[in-house]
């Protein structure tokens, strides 16, 4: 287990990153401490070949255009 700081040094990323990832839920951690978080350091590769976008169920982007895409023809009714 590494600090939020270790992990960041060791993948590559910024410790903003790191603390986004661990309150998003996207990296498994384990909290000590009120304010002390650690990952595992078995967990550090996956993390830094994933790369920084978030993955999405590809199902679910589908749905999600397409309820942006009746979202807009809506918004087109009063023009």
């Amino acid at each position: 287990m590494v600090t939020m700081a270790e992990a960041a040094r060791r993948i590559g990323k910024s410790y903003g990153t790191v603390i986004q990832a661990v309150r998003n839920g996207s990296v498994p951690h384990v909290r000590t401490g009120p304010r002390q978080v650690r990952i595992p350091e078995s967990f550090l590769p996956v993390w830094a070949e994933r790369g920084t976008s978030p993955r999405r169920d590809p199902a679910l982007t589908t749905e999600l255009e397409a309820c942006y895409n009746v979202a807009r023809e809506l918004n087109r009714v009063g023009i």
